[in-house]
């Protein structure tokens, strides 16, 4: 594992929710695909970005890191899901 504190954001993508949801849910996805998976959910406020340091770490560590935005929070709209 590198030595850095540096906080990593990967890249925004969005997914698109099936019937009776409406919308995208957002999430960011890093590390090897295929590697044992964790799923990173934030707090009450918070986003996605929350997880900007420990995400990159997991993924240097083997984990394929997903990180999810709740309904109303970072690029998940409330709209989605009410």
């Amino acid at each position: 594992m590198t030595e850095t504190n540096a906080p990593f954001d990967p890249e925004l993508r969005s997914l698109e929710l099936p019937p009776p949801a409406r919308g995208a849910l957002t999430y960011t996805r890093e590390g090897p695909r295929g590697g044992p998976q964790v799923l990173c959910v934030h707090g009450v406020p918070g986003s996605v970005r929350d997880w900007r340091y420990l995400g990159p770490r997991l993924a240097e560590a083997g984990f394929e890191v997903f990180r999810v935005d709740l309904p109303g929070f970072g690029g998940s709209p409330r709209a989605a899901w009410g």
